[in-house]
């Protein structure tokens, strides 16, 4: 009975999330190895990218500068250049691509050396995490303009068991998404459920959490999380303002191809259907589009990205944009910028 109940287990696991169990733990663990080579523990943001790095990892080349953040060009920026930041999770810092196919990257080659472009994206950041940076780090970049690319990682807080209203839950995953210890610290129930399909019944049996998404996946908006991502937007508007810098908040994009393959799969949204995402993902667009009001000098809504055609070719997975997807929208980002017309910093 029980090996018939493990097979039965081990297959539907297959069956919705595309692997078997002791398959997703490999890939989860090697994930999390090659995430320590580039994060190092930060006290407020769990963790930020190392400083001067070079890495490669699968054919992609992972470079940061002196001050955490990503590489956006080959060269220094020229003195006096306008900075540009740009804020956000995995699909600014760029994951799965290389240096030179991330859309910051893309973005400084179409402004050129009269611009210089701050990444300051890290995997798993919400705008929660990101609220942090514009208090204490953006500003020191001296930005005029601040993009904040933002979305995937808010909405994974739908219908997240116990939520709270600083993502509490979504927040102590990226520990071990981007700070895995070095010596696995989960109990022998824990670690035998990333194996076995009897095993994860008698943990969740006995109250062990031995699963990230115990509930089944939603096909439905989670009005508390929408009303703390509009509270957050407004916050990192309010932010800007601060700082003097024009904000222009970008609407995430999702490879819809990828998703509809995915079906009823959770994916990185682990209480959301995948097929249900885009659907959701184009309401979250809108309560973003409410943040700025109309003709607001220092707040922009960039809808060119909803009104464009993005196909499975712009993505590298799910979400994260290809060099040919990068190239799209930090087109769209350079004409918003240059049509700002910002003067040249005094030297």
């Amino acid at each position: 009975m029980t090996v018939t109940v493990e097979i039965g287990g081990q297959l539907a696991y297959r069956w919705n999330h595309g692997a078997f169990l002791h398959q997703r733990a490999r890939e989860y663990l090697l994930a999390a190895q090659a995430s320590a080579a580039v994060f190092e523990p930060h006290p407020y943001l769990v963790a930020r990218p190392r400083a001067g790095i070079r890495i490669e990892q699968d054919g992609a080349t992972i470079s940061t500068t002196p001050f955490h953040t990503r590489t956006t060009a080959a060269t220094p920026p020229r003195a006096g250049a306008i900075a540009i930041a740009v804020v956000g999770g995995s699909t600014t810092f760029g994951t799965r691509v290389t240096d030179a196919d991330t859309w910051p990257w893309q973005l400084q080659h179409a402004l050129g050396d009269r611009y210089t472009v701050v990444n300051y994206g890290v995997p798993g950041y919400t705008t929660a995490e990101n609220i942090i940076q514009m208090s204490l780090l953006v500003p020191e970049s001296g930005a005029r303009v601040v993009i904040f690319y933002e979305g995937w990682n808010d909405i994974r807080n739908y219908h997240w068991p116990a939520f709270g209203p600083d993502y509490y839950g979504h927040g102590m995953t990226q520990f071990d998404t981007l700070l895995p210890p070095h010596r696995d610290r989960a109990s022998l129930l824990e670690r035998a459920a990333r194996y076995s399909f009897v095993m994860r019944l008698v943990g969740q049996a006995s109250g062990v959490p031995v699963s990230a998404s115990a509930n089944p996946p939603s096909n439905e908006p989670d009005p508390d999380v929408d009303r703390i991502y509009v509270r957050n937007l407004r916050t990192l508007k309010a932010l800007s303002g601060r700082f003097g810098m024009t904000a222009l908040f970008v609407p995430q994009v999702l490879n819809e191809e990828a998703l509809a393959r995915a079906g009823e799969r959770g994916g990185w949204t682990p209480y959301l259907t995948s097929a249900a995402l885009p659907a959701l993902m184009r309401n979250f667009n809108g309560l973003m589009a409410g943040v700025c009001a109309p003709g607001e000098p220092a707040c922009v809504f960039v809808d060119e990205p909803l009104h464009a055609s993005w196909t499975n070719d712009d993505f590298v997975d799910e979400g994260h944009l290809s060099r040919s997807g990068g190239e799209r929208l930090a087109g769209i980002l350079a004409r918003r910028i240059q049509a700002l017309r910002l003067s040249p910093v005094a030297d």
